[in-house]
């Protein structure tokens, strides 16, 4: 049996700056003594003195359970020496992972370093509070894959952290329905880890939550999900039962949030934080396991029949589809999902929202188009709203004609109220920079679309507008309303109040009154339950204008009840607008989700190209990743899909030379690699990643007897005569003991067995086509 104990858990605290003598008692029995040392830290460096510091060190020590850790392990004698064999695999000696980029996550705070050639990193003037720590994707040249790091810190003082990378963490994968079968896009998914109670938490624990936001089809995926110890599974692989379901195992609770529809609570999932990996692993310990039994004459442990596992492939788990019902148990067409809360499902960190507003809808260049936008934040700060980009459509053909930056004032120009329970608005008045200006280049006159995109997700409000002449200027209304999608998490539309005053004959209104106007919704007067102005209050000056956002959520006397459709005209003063419709849809928002599934990301492309798969076809759904050369490995600083046609795309990327990498979606292998990619600056570089499998080789694995062993895994890798290519692909031998291998390359520089049991002698430079590549094993290997 082994137990892992947290000494945090015990008091008195113990000091983290020097080493510690340990030995553990349990009834009569007493263990030897091992000595803790201090965690490696970062060097010293001077902090300002205000705020707290966060120091640390980034690390390539994922464990890695060898061939000769299980080896080891099976030459015990007694089940006792396999315990402590057991609790003595070594930790791999730790290596700096260089130039991994870091994002520091708090309630306020968003900020990024890249860690130095010896690993380490600082964050610097941080107020007390809890924050994430979370890392880029970065290829470890010891496991040969891709690793992340991931940390919670509670900050009351300065930290130094230990910042782990590791390869085994766990994608969730699934879809939303609702009670028809139709997707149901916009939901918010959250999973929520399982506490588990044979574990004692400190009396600040927070479960670990991971969120994403289901796309048009429905479907969800949650990314990097802290696995289960392998070492856990070993118990159940030998004595568990099949309806187990495995309560013991790391696991999360998958809730799901949509406006109009409900989750069962009894129909919630639980899913167990376990895939084919930890599963991998936990086998080729029972095998050992076994050996070691055998060899002691005790009755040989073995893998227990139909135990339950849930789907997985590679390193993701499938999540059975969740099926939501109309909230109330009502029936028909549910209302239009709210927006949920922005969370980034690489890192859990929440998005902003930003409602827009048109100063003007008609404009004759894209230099005179105006915008006020009202940014919905914890704080005053928004430096995740400074990341995004503007992005405009056709609004014809919704299609996309440019993603520009913006340049965000650095304090708001009025803040606005709203309801309590929605977050403080900022509002900035926005223009389209010199820099947005040269990439968008001319536009024709047209009608388009304009949104706010933050990592690829809109989170903004579609706003039409149109470039050319303004010929209904004079005919224009002094006093327009319109509706603005819904807040996240709420169903009624924001409404938007603009009055003008274009000549001296027209009526002066005052700020406030516009701020608050007089509405009619439905037919029926409504009076504004608080009404509270901060602003100018004085008339509007001739060619002066005054725009305003009004959350009309538990606002007005009588209420607005949310989630239908609602006609609402305005007056302020004489001045008296059309009467619009406040919509459950917004078509042009809905309209926009469905083309953003289908469109490829593009900004300014700077490499793109085709992956074909082993078959000859488009690699539909294979990873491509940019890598640079560091002097601690690869380090992965990009990553795109293919789409249906096996197209890829990256952007905006440094004029330098990379690495190109790609493979199968949830699958190492095949793999190809291309290196000494150079992007030049200002073009884009094409570059197709043909793994067409031309060239074959193929041989047996069979004992010394001629017998095939079946099950046995075959690694190949093949490099190019330039050496730029690398190829690399793994089989297993079918019931004759065969296997063949196919390959874009034609000379494979290593061909040999993988897994556990005996390792033959590999071959090198093997020439393709062969079909006498052949291994032969010890009985049994």
């Amino acid at each position: 049996m082994l137990c892992i104990l947290h000494l945090a858990h015990y008091p008195p605290e113990l000091d983290p700056s020097r080493p510690h003598v340990v030995k553990i008692k349990v009834g009569k029995w007493e263990s030897n003594s091992v000595t803790l040392t201090p965690a490696r830290r970062s060097a010293s460096r001077s902090f300002p003195s205000d705020g707290c510091n966060i120091s640390g060190i980034v690390i390539d020590a994922a464990p890695k359970l060898s061939q000769e850790i299980l080896d080891r392990l099976a030459a015990t004698k007694s089940e006792a020496d396999f315990n402590r064999a057991v609790e003595s695999i070594p930790r791999p000696d730790p290596q700096p992972a260089a130039n991994v980029r870091l994002m520091l996550q708090g309630q306020s705070i968003f900020r990024q370093t890249f860690t130095n050639a010896q690993g380490q990193f600082w964050f610097s003037g941080l107020p007390a509070g809890t924050y994430r720590i979370d890392s880029d994707e970065w290829s470890s040249p010891r496991l040969g894959r891709t690793a992340i790091g991931k940390a919670r810190i509670k900050l009351d003082g300065d930290r130094s952290v230990e910042l782990q990378l590791r390869a085994d963490f766990i994608n969730l994968r699934g879809r939303i329905k609702d009670a028809t079968g139709k997707p149901v896009a916009k939901a918010k998914v959250t999973a929520v880890e399982v506490e588990d109670q044979s574990v004692q938490h400190p009396p600040d624990f927070e479960p670990a939550k991971y969120s994403a936001i289901s796309n048009a089809e429905g479907f969800y995926e949650l990314w990097h999900l802290e696995p289960m110890n392998w070492l856990r599974l070993l118990p159940y692989l030998n004595k568990g039962k099949p309806n187990d379901k495995m309560g013991w195992a790391s696991s999360v609770d998958v809730l799901v949030e949509a406006s109009g529809l409900v989750q069962d609570k009894a129909k919630v999932p639980r899913v167990p934080l376990v895939a084919e990996e930890q599963i991998d692993q936990a086998r080729k310990l029972l095998k050992a396991y076994a050996q070691m039994m055998r060899r002691a004459g005790q009755p040989e442990p073995r893998e227990q029949e139909n135990l339950y596992f849930p789907p997985s492939k590679g390193n993701t788990v499938m999540v059975d589809d969740i099926v939501l019902e109309p909230a109330g148990g009502g029936s028909g067409t549910p209302p239009k999902p709210a927006v949920p809360d922005r969370e980034s499902a690489s890192s859990s960190r929440t998005m902003p929202w930003v409602s827009l507003l048109l100063v003007r809808a008609t404009v004759p260049s894209l230099k005179e188009l105006e915008l006020e936008a009202y940014a919905y934040l914890a704080e005053d700060s928004d430096p995740a709203v400074k990341s995004g980009n503007w992005e405009i459509r056709s609004a014809r053909q919704n299609r996309r004609a440019a993603v520009l930056p913006a340049d965000w004032p650095s304090s708001p120009a009025r803040a606005v109220s709203t309801r309590p329970a929605t977050p403080r608005p900022q509002m900035r008045r926005v223009r389209l920079g010199s820099e947005a200006l040269r990439r968008a280049g001319d536009l024709e006159p047209g009608e388009y679309l304009l949104a706010w995109i933050v990592a690829g997700q809109r989170v903004s409000n579609v706003v039409s507008f149109r470039i050319g002449p303004n010929d209904d200027a004079n005919s224009r209304p002094l006093l327009e309303i319109e509706a603005v999608e819904a807040l996240p998490g709420q169903t009624l539309p924001l409404l938007g109040v603009r009055a003008r005053r274009d000549r001296e004959a027209d009526p002066a209104p005052k700020f406030s009154d516009v701020a608050f106007p007089g509405l009619t919704i439905d037919g029926q007067p409504r009076r504004w339950k608080a009404m509270k102005w901060a602003g100018p209050d004085r008339p509007l000056t001739v060619g002066e204008q005054a725009t305003y956002l009004k959350d009309l959520t538990n606002s007005l006397d009588p209420h607005v009840e949310p989630g239908r459709s609602h006609d609402v005209s305005a007056a302020v003063g004489s001045l008296h607008s059309a009467t619009i419709r406040l919509a459950v849809s917004d078509k042009e928002e809905l309209a926009w989700d469905r083309t953003t599934f289908k469109l490829r990301p593009q900004y300014e492309e700077s490499l793109r190209g085709r992956v074909i798969g082993l078959d000859g076809r488009p690699g539909l759904g294979y990873e491509v990743y940019l890598e640079y050369e560091t002097g601690g490995g690869r380090g992965r600083i990009d990553h795109a899909s293919t789409d249906d046609q096996g197209r890829y795309v990256f952007h905006s990327r440094p004029a330098v030379e990379f690495a190109v990498e790609t493979h199968p979606s949830g699958q190492g292998q095949p793999s190809l690699r291309v290196s000494g990619v150079v992007l030049a600056p200002g073009k884009t570089r094409e570059l197709d990643l043909d793994l067409t499998a031309r060239f074959q080789i193929g041989g047996r694995v069979v004992d010394p007897a001629g017998k095939p062993v079946s099950g046995r895994e075959v690694m190949s890798t093949w490099k190019s005569t330039d050496g730029q290519q690398e190829f690399e692909q793994f089989v297993t031998t079918d019931a004759q003991g065969k296997y063949q291998i196919g390959s874009p390359l034609p000379i494979a520089s290593y061909v040999g067995l993988s897994g556990t049991g005996e390792q033959p002698r590999p071959y090198h430079d093997v020439h393709a086509p062969s079909d006498k590549v052949d291994f032969v094993v010890k009985q049994g290997g």
